[in-house]
């Protein structure tokens, strides 16, 4: 678990800053504004961004901003903000630190590149980290592609530097359809994400239809023995295991239609492996200590990467639980972490095939702020095709306009695609609403094979 530490804001520490905005620029590249908590910023040092692995980057110039007017400094003092030029790695809510600092001698050694993790493909952050922004998962996702081979590089690279300042945007790559795919916080975000890209940067690029980000879970217990035996550029490797899965119950006492909302992402691992490694033939393995953990990373790392694409429509697997046995070992120059990783990648995906996946959907908590005379319509509206569950319905208070109420529902996100415009049309434009993702809630059997259809092109 994370310790609290307090950082003195003085000018003697060593350096702590926080980058709380990104800008890029077109001729001058990132501008990074930071705020220096400790320490003093010096031109042209190196400077260590523990949150994205340890990666070292240099300040190649300070700038003081006069709104958009720049002079340019030799240093940020403590308590100061300034701008800093030629950080190419850094984003919006990193911590930047002294190589020296003391909080990364009690980590890794800083890395030239920052090392990305199986659990989530983003860096293991290290040292001393600031308070950031916490930035919930992506729940809306569309599909962008390049309109000619021309615009693919100038694509790569705007989206590249809308990564840097927007940290609650993603881009991944689906490796069956060969799509790239712009995930974002809601239809709003999407549609400023395309307008920046077609208008402010011309990019020559097309977007597919908006939809909403699902998650899987497992329907049932299932499991899974697989033999993985592959000769890959002259070797071969060979390994072999058990796969069971099962979902993960939400708390009884979860009363909110986002059951087990904590966390979309929370999967539990098991790995039961002996203390000793043995051949087939029962002889223990030399060094077989250091040999076990370095299989067990193998195999975690290729459960998690399997665990991001399900077997309904590829969504990220959530609320399920894999466990791991009957490990084999077939010698070291056969049984590679190469080979366990991608045993444990198909096993895992042959049991998900097995157990009767079913879609969780994201739920959102909406709060309305309407006119007493249009309750009756709003309510009628959220309790039939928006599918919700009202939670409550009270006076507005005397901050609000005289006779309006308060009412404050869960409904699932893909029934509030749109919702804006409805509400304006329920009340003549005279409500106002707020929405916030709570979590996700299962699907009846009717609603996820409706989602399957339309995602297949069925309906």
């Amino acid at each position: 678990a994370a310790e609290a530490v307090q950082v003195r804001p003085d000018a003697q520490e060593k350096l702590v800053a926080f980058a709380f905005k990104v800008v890029v620029d077109a001729q001058r590249g990132p501008m990074v504004f930071v705020r220096v908590y400790a320490g003093t910023l010096e031109a042209r040092s190196v400077l260590v961004n523990g949150t994205q692995g340890g990666v070292k980057e240099r300040a190649t110039k300070l700038l003081q901003m006069y709104a958009d007017l720049p002079e340019e400094i030799a240093s940020i003092g403590c308590g100061h903000i300034g701008v800093v030029l030629g950080l190419k790695q850094t984003k919006t809510g990193d911590t930047l630190l002294h190589p020296q600092h003391p909080s990364l001698a009690r980590a890794h050694r800083p890395a030239k590149r920052p090392k990305a993790t199986a659990a989530h493909g983003e860096p293991e952050p290290v040292g001393l980290q600031l308070h950031g922004v916490s930035v919930p998962p992506p729940v809306f996702f569309c599909a962008v592609e390049a309109d000619s081979p021309q615009d693919e590089k100038p694509l790569a690279d705007a989206l590249a530097s809308l990564l840097l300042e927007d940290p609650s945007l993603r881009v991944s790559h689906d490796a069956e359809t060969g799509q790239t795919l712009l995930s974002g916080m809601g239809e709003l975000h999407l549609e400023i994400v395309r307008d920046r890209l077609l208008r402010d940067m011309k990019i020559g690029a097309s977007f597919g239809t908006m939809r909403v980000s699902y998650r899987e879970m497992a329907g049932q217990p299932a499991a899974a023995d697989h033999v993985y035996a592959k000769e890959v550029a002259g070797k071969v490797g060979k390994a072999a295991m058990r796969v069971a899965v099962a979902p993960i119950e939400p708390p009884a006492e979860e009363s909110s239609a986002a059951e087990g909302a904590a966390s979309p992402d929370t999967n539990e691992i098991e790995v039961d492996m002996p203390e000793t490694l043995t051949t087939p033939d029962g002889s223990p393995v030399a060094g077989g200590g250091e040999l076990r953990e370095t299989v067990l990373a193998a195999i975690e790392d290729g459960i998690r990467s399997a665990l991001f694409r399900g077997s309904v429509l590829g969504f990220p697997v959530a609320r399920t639980r894999v466990d791991v046995s009957d490990v084999q070992f077939f010698g070291e120059d056969l049984s590679t972490p190469a080979a366990y990783r991608a045993c444990a990648a198909q096993a895992l995906l042959r049991a998900l095939g097995a157990c009767q996946s079913v879609l969780l959907e994201p739920i959102a908590r909406v709060t309305i702020q309407c006119p007493e005379a249009a309750v009756g319509s709003v309510l009628a509206d959220l309790n039939g095709a928006r599918r919700g569950r009202v939670l409550s319905l009270d006076d507005a208070g005397s901050k609000a306009l005289d006779g309006s109420m308060l009412l404050v529902a869960e409904a699932p996100l893909s029934a509030l695609v749109g919702y804006s415009s409805a509400l304006r049309s329920l009340t003549a434009g005279a409500a106002n609403f707020s929405l916030e993702v709570v979590g996700f809630g299962a699907m009846t059997a009717q609603q996820q094979q409706k989602v399957v259809n339309e995602s297949r092109g069925y309906a």
